[in-house]
């Protein structure tokens, strides 16, 4: 049987976002680094081992109250950094990605340790944990989730880091802030009407030990359940027909499901778990 596309590890949650997936969420968790020197010449490749620095959630900074974890301003650094993992069961080349995230005031990011993103605050060459950006990040976009493309050739099949330093303006700025999600946007979550019209996931609210019930009309496919922190807590395949599955959920709350067939359809929603 021809692979299923976008089996996603546990590091990912899919969420329906008008036309664009979610690979990982806005307010999702990050390892970060937030230290007055220089980082680990390393920081940003993949096989930098980062158990040591702390995780948090998003959204990230300082001086503006709707913090979920408060960075320290240090002198002379005024930069703080971020990693991040995301797993792909199979190549994701030929798909476009968005990252789209706050940055007051400037960003670079690199995936696998190659720069992929330069925001235009940031100076050209190389840079240290005292950068500072060519500007202040107008105030109407400190808190503005801006969008930019990352081609899925920057990915591999398995895992991957996403690293992203984010630079203030100079040591005296009030604030700083930092948030992301990345999606995709490509033929695959373009989900063709015929496609939906071959699957009903019902009942979508639900108790803990209720069966959940997938109308599949497809021959084959494979359905993934996710917590809302991203976490795997289901895979089951698909035959044609009405597909009864045991859940017997942990946990009351909002749970993601994704469904793909042999075809690299794919289509995703939500359940409440009461």
């Amino acid at each position: 049987m021809k692979k299923l596309l976008l089996f996603i590890s546990f590091v990912m949650t899919f969420a329906v976002v008008s036309a664009q997936q979610a690979i990982f969420p806005k307010l999702s968790m990050w390892k970060y680094l937030n230290i007055s020197s220089a980082p680990p010449s390393t920081w940003n490749a993949s096989n930098f081992n980062d158990t040591s620095w702390p995780s948090g959630a998003g959204e990230f900074g300082f001086g503006e109250g709707d913090e979920a974890t408060v960075l320290v301003k240090m002198n002379p650094s005024i930069t703080y950094y971020f990693r991040k993992k995301v797993t792909f069961s199979t190549s994701p080349s030929g798909m476009t990605f968005n990252l789209n995230f706050k940055h007051d005031d400037g960003a670079i990011v690199y995936v696998n340790g190659v720069e992929v993103i330069r925001t235009s605050l940031m100076p050209a060459g190389p840079v240290t944990y005292t950068t500072e950006t060519t500007d202040f990040l107008p105030n109407n976009l400190e808190n503005t989730y801006i969008s930019y493309t990352i081609q899925g050739s920057s990915f591999q099949a398995g895992e991957n880091t996403i690293a992203i330093e984010v630079h203030n303006q100079r040591t005296t700025s009030s604030d700083v802030s930092f948030d992301a999600e990345l999606v995709f946007s490509s033929t695959l979550s373009t989900i063709e009407n015929t496609f939906k019209n071959k699957i009903t996931v019902y009942p979508t609210v639900l108790k803990k030990d209720d069966l959940l019930n997938v109308n599949f009309l497809g021959s084959k496919g494979v359905l993934h359940i996710l917590s809302s922190e991203g976490r795997l807590v289901k895979t089951n395949v698909l035959t044609k027909g009405i597909n009864k599955i045991p859940t017997s959920f942990s946990s009351e709350g909002v749970y993601f499901y994704s469904i793909a067939d042999e075809k690299e359809n794919i289509i995703s929603g939500k359940i409440i778990v009461k």
